[in-house]
């Protein structure tokens, strides 16, 4: 699948890209499949990465999810994501839920 070398932004949270690509290359017991994902095993990864949103696109929401980290950079500053900064959604976690 190829999730790339994206990582959960929340202090603590070991989740990551590389996580989601060991997964996906496991066998599937439910399906009895290599191939998650696809027929015949449509399972639904343990969790979702999703980047956080631009300030361009919703400059408001990406304040938010910022917020919700909750972190710091090293000179106390609010902390700011990377490209490669990721926030995450366990499986049936919804959006709405978490504001």
């Amino acid at each position: 699948m190829g999730f790339g070398h994206r990582n959960c932004a929340l202090f603590g949270c070991h989740n990551s890209g590389k996580r989601l690509d060991k997964w996906s290359r496991q066998m599937c017991e439910v399906h009895n499949s290599l191939i998650r994902g696809k027929t015949p095993c449509v399972c639904e990864p343990p969790f979702k990465l999703f980047a956080f949103p631009t300030i361009k696109k919703n400059s408001e929401a990406r304040k938010r999810w910022i917020k919700l980290m909750k972190r710091q950079d090293l000179r106390g500053k609010p902390w700011e994501p990377k490209r490669s900064s990721r926030y995450f959604l366990i499986r049936h976690v919804m959006y709405n839920e978490i504001f």
